[in-house]
């Protein structure tokens, strides 16, 4: 997990480290009025970064405490905007490079680069209405101006009295990460950030790549015969939906998938229109004529509305076909429909 500590390293030791010839009172410049009025700027960024984490340090603490939803997604927010601080912080430095070496700017290009990563995951956990809960990602805060102002040796202790590390810049997970010399790159970092899973939910990002994914598979069924395409439908049914064993569903999986046989020359194609998928978690199928055996009640897993449109083409013939909005369930990673045949 890259905090701000990583950037106050990065504008001040590399140069160190990583060149030797170049000294740390020749760093930072801070004598010229554009300097200095830069230097202004980022303080008072600095200042209500500070403000933020303290506020995201209580929220972290009552969403551990309570347990409940809007309280993740408070923390989460306080999170975003953490990210979104340090974002205007580097992009406020970078506007005035004459004030830095060429060492601190890469390195501010990569730690703008490190928070506007973190801006986009914290945010797709808040766009799936979950937040980030139990863990406090964003572990620590240190001023930016004291050490962009004053170029000193940078010294790291995990706690009171235990023996000073060393830190040496290595890239780990994609990222510029400070850490201690005797690191190597297949360790853990602590703690891990939550890309893919919380508690079994997926974040926004994950669950683009899981319908895209659950929507090609199903294309591919579609274009094998009728029979492929019919066991896909009751193998990713949401589970309990169906009774695909009688009727109406039995005489319609059996003339849906003779029907297909007949169309066998044609292809078909399912397309996701990512931008429109959306969490839907209140969504109820209030009808159950079609065969519903789930009526009027909250789904379990993560539910989402999907526009997709199905494309249909023979040789040079094709239809594009419309989009229309679907739903479908993502329950510990594995994505389900709410349609039959």
């Amino acid at each position: 997990m890259k905090s701000k500590s990583s950037l106050l390293i990065t504008a001040i030791l590399l140069a160190i480290y990583a060149l030797p010839t170049i000294q740390a009172a020749n760093a930072l410049n801070t004598k010229t009025s554009f300097c200095k009025s830069m230097l202004i700027d980022v303080k008072n960024l600095d200042a209500s970064g500070l403000k933020i984490f303290n506020q995201y340090s209580k929220e972290h603490t009552l969403a551990r405490k309570s347990g409940l939803m809007e309280d993740n997604l408070n923390q989460t927010r306080s999170l975003l905007e953490l990210y979104e601080n340090d974002r205007s912080i580097f992009l406020r430095a970078l506007e005035s490079k004459k004030c830095f070496t060429a060492t601190e700017i890469l390195n501010l290009e990569g730690s703008l680069a490190n928070a506007e990563a973190d801006a986009i995951s914290v945010k797709s956990w808040l766009d799936v209405l979950t937040g980030i809960p139990g863990v406090k990602f964003y572990s620590s805060y240190l001023e930016l101006p004291k050490y962009l102002a004053k170029p000193q040796a940078w010294n790291f202790c995990e706690k009171k009295g235990a023996k000073y590390k060393t830190l040496t810049c290595k890239t780990n997970q994609g990222k510029l990460r400070w850490v201690d010399v005797s690191y190597s790159p297949n360790e853990p970092s602590t703690p891990t950030w939550p890309t893919d899973f919380i508690n079994g939910q997926v974040n926004l990002i994950e669950a683009k790549k899981r319908i895209t994914k659950y929507f090609d598979e199903n294309s591919i069924a579609a274009g094998t015969n009728g029979a492929a395409s019919v066991e896909f439908m009751k193998r990713t049914s949401y589970p309990g939906l169906f009774n695909f064993d009688v009727e109406p569903k039995l005489t319609a999986c059996k003339d849906f998938a003779i029907l297909q046989d007949k169309a066998g020359a044609f292809k078909i194609k399912y397309v996701v229109n990512l931008d429109g998928i959306k969490p839907d978690p209140d969504w109820v199928i209030s009808d159950g004529s079609k065969g519903e055996l789930i009526v009027n009640q909250k789904f379990t897993g993560q539910i989402f509305s999907v526009p997709v449109r199905i494309e249909i083409s023979q040789g040079d013939w094709s239809d594009p076909g419309t989009f229309a909005f679907r739903h479908i369930a993502i329950i510990n990673g594995a994505v389900y429909r709410f349609s039959g045949c």
